[in-house]
């Protein structure tokens, strides 16, 4: 595994396979996916609920909180934009927690919580153009102590679309609203997972599939599949991750049917941050076939890790003492079958998968120095207890 450190990051250039193993993951014989990582690229103002999505230009969406309201902008390839082009979405200065996906027909569903009073007992959404602009925003509910409103997370489908939410009063159990076109919330309606706190949820053909931790000290990422009405569609599937605790993996991509992407954090002995981030591949069988330690925070707490995709590029995006990041990753996707996107509208720019090429601007390392960067993974034991 080729690695540079970086000030205080540790970035891998290349997966290198040691006796049929690849570094950090199980069997494999196939060639890596993870072929280079960039250096994180600190970007945007002081703030946190950093997300991206692919921009028709082949550039990047982004947006992040700060100041109690939500903010988004267009991101070139080379991961650089005007910070005060970013503009603001929602009129607001009270609201915490954020969750923004794309819609199959275009624009965005946005939603956030609050507090009114009681903390995270509030939650509202938006229903916004491709320009950004507000096309209807209405209220989810307000002042419902029973359920916790942050870490929303949801996916945007013609019809009715699923927003997630966590009911904390006798114990904690994942709930969802339905929302209509409308914006018009339907349910509660129970959710066979014990929360949506730090979790994740994508389309999976006419279901979804969800990824979770079910408390702290869990070493393990649970994924549930879901049917349409978000009831079971399989037994939960532990993914054992091998290294520290782990936690809030709210990044996942399917790229293909055997080829799962999850970005989260982990640390050693603890449920929250601060953390380092990861990013795993996860094959059919729910094993860990490829790894890349993205940041290394500590001291830092880094928070709220996401994943998008255009193309043969993946972007990673976090955030460390509130400050946002970007991360670029370069797949290797000869002979991946890449399913299409249904509903995340993350596969906007797979075109790119023909044309080749890389996103400009990130630092890679690339693969020469591989066997000097898997001496010093071993050696530094990326300054905590690892493979």
């Amino acid at each position: 595994m080729a690695l540079v450190r970086l000030g205080e990051h540790i970035v891998l250039g290349a997966i290198l396979a040691v006796g049929g193993l690849a570094v950090g993951g199980s069997a494999r014989a196939a060639a890596p996916l993870l072929l280079e990582v960039g250096a994180p690229v600190p970007v945007g103002r002081g703030g946190n609920w950093v997300r991206t999505h692919p921009h028709e230009d082949g550039g990047w969406w982004f947006f992040q909180a700060a100041g109690g309201g939500y903010h988004g902008v267009v991101m070139s390839a080379d991961l650089a934009f005007n910070e005060r082009a970013l503009v603001e979405l929602t009129g607001r200065t009270d609201l915490q927690d954020h969750v923004i996906v794309p819609c199959p027909g275009g624009g965005f569903l946005h939603a956030a919580s609050y507090s009114r009073p009681s903390p995270n007992d509030s939650a509202v959404i938006w229903r916004l153009d491709a320009a950004l602009g507000v096309v209807d925003t209405a209220v989810v509910e307000e002042g419902e102590g029973d359920r916790a409103h942050n870490d929303l997370v949801t996916v945007c489908r013609e019809g009715r679309s699923p927003l997630g939410l966590t009911r904390m009063a006798g114990g904690t159990s994942a709930e969802a609203f339905w929302i209509d076109g409308g914006l018009a919330a339907e349910g509660p309606v129970a959710v066979p997972a014990q929360t949506f706190m730090g979790s994740s949820l994508i389309a999976e053909g006419e279901g979804y599939l969800m990824a979770f931790v079910e408390g702290p000290g869990d070493t393990a990422v649970n994924l549930q599949a879901l049917d349409a009405d978000l009831a079971a569609a399989g037994p939960k599937r532990r993914v054992e991750l091998g290294g520290g605790v782990a936690f809030w993996p709210q990044g996942m991509h399917r790229l293909s049917a055997d080829r799962l992407l999850l970005i989260h954090l982990e640390a050693e002995d603890q449920g929250h941050g601060p953390g380092d981030v990861w990013l795993r591949v996860i094959d059919d069988q729910d094993n860990v076939i490829e790894s890349a330690p993205l940041f290394v925070s500590e001291p830092r707490a880094c928070s709220q890790p996401w994943l998008s995709r255009q193309g043969d590029r993946l972007l990673a995006s976090y955030s460390c003492d509130l400050q946002p990041y970007v991360q670029e990753i370069t797949l290797n996707l000869d002979g991946v079958e890449v399913v299409d996107d249904d509903g995340g509208g993350e596969g906007a720019a797979d075109e790119a998968e023909e044309e080749g090429g890389k996103g400009a601007g990130c630092a890679h390392v690339p693969a020469p120095a591989a066997a000097w960067g898997l001496g010093a993974l071993l050696a530094l034991g990326l300054r905590r207890r690892r493979r």
